[in-house]
């Protein structure tokens, strides 16, 4: 029996300048990156011709030969069955679909070499169909929320990992997933994706991944404990009670900012209004709950 080889997940930041033929090119790029997967056509079986041996034995020499690899469901218990096949200059999916078909097997694409393999019953036929889904967030920092979704979304062995495409600029997720990944998707988004009102008081409660003995976390999920300095830029912060602020020893205090709203980042953290972060080497700065493009 071939090894179970593991989905990965695609995830596509784009960043889409503004123009109408730039859209299109845009919405060209989403759709090749959620477009269902299809066996490479040169994944060709030459010639096999074998004669009441185990199941298990004739895919893996369809895999062998055409260059591609199997991934099993559990259910999978039949691959003892006796089976015959004669095949030439076959597609490795037209071959699959002759050997696992008198058993009651089919098969999904996973990539463009690799299949898995599963029982053929119409309850697995709709657990295994896929589906796009566009979520427009409202709040979150896409980027962030797109690793959330990576390191949350954790499919069992009989799962199909989802596909995610995040585009920064437009605010979406794009997602294609069958329809128990799609819910997990759309579970983790609403739980991250809430008003910014509910997500800083969620931040500074206690218990919070932030809060955490009034610790400060940064951009690449360094823990600070309060009291803390770090320099983003000429800007020198203060972690205080679980909250980035601007160090008031290092600067003068702006009455203007002590009104605006606060901003969220990774993990829930969250940023007092003026306070500077670095993204991907890109400055951003925390105005009023938005965090907008700032240049040194």
């Amino acid at each position: 029996m071939s090894p179970r080889i593991p989905v990965l997940v695609f995830a596509l930041v784009l960043l889409v300048p503004g123009t109408a033929g730039a859209q299109s090119m845009e919405q060209q790029t989403i759709d090749a990156q959620l477009a269902a997967p299809k066996l490479d056509s040169r994944a060709i079986v030459a010639e096999l011709d074998m004669k009441a041996v185990p199941l298990g034995a004739i895919i893996g020499a369809i895999a062998k030969s055409s260059g591609i690899t199997v991934r099993y469901h559990s259910a999978v218990t039949n691959l003892d069955a006796l089976s015959t096949a004669k095949l030439s200059n076959a597609a490795a999916g037209d071959a699959l679909q002759t050997v696992l078909a008198p058993k009651a097997l089919t098969f999904k694409a996973t990539g463009a070499r690799s299949v898995f393999i599963y029982p053929d019953t119409s309850e697995n036929r709709a657990k295994y169909s896929e589906s796009v889904r566009a979520f427009a967030i409202a709040t979150a920092d896409v980027a962030a929320l797109t690793t959330t979704l990576n390191r949350a979304i954790t499919p069992t062995a009989d799962d199909l990992r989802p596909t995610i495409v995040s585009v920064r600029d437009s605010r979406t997720i794009h997602v294609r997933a069958t329809p128990d990944m799609m819910a997990k998707v759309a579970k983790v988004i609403a739980d991250n994706d809430k008003p910014l009102a509910d997500r800083v008081d969620q931040a500074t409660k206690p218990g919070s991944q932030a809060k955490k003995a009034e610790t400060c976390i940064d951009e690449q999920e360094l823990t600070f404990s309060t009291g803390s300095l770090r320099k983003v830029t000429n800007q020198v912060q203060k972690c205080e009670a679980g909250i980035w602020v601007i160090d008031p020893m290092n600067g003068p205090k702006d009455p203007a900012l002590e009104k605006a709203k606060p901003c969220v980042g990774i993990k829930d953290q969250a940023y007092a209004a003026g306070v500077l972060r670095e993204v991907k080497d890109k400055l951003e700065r925390c105005q009023d709950g938005k965090w907008v493009a700032w240049t040194k």
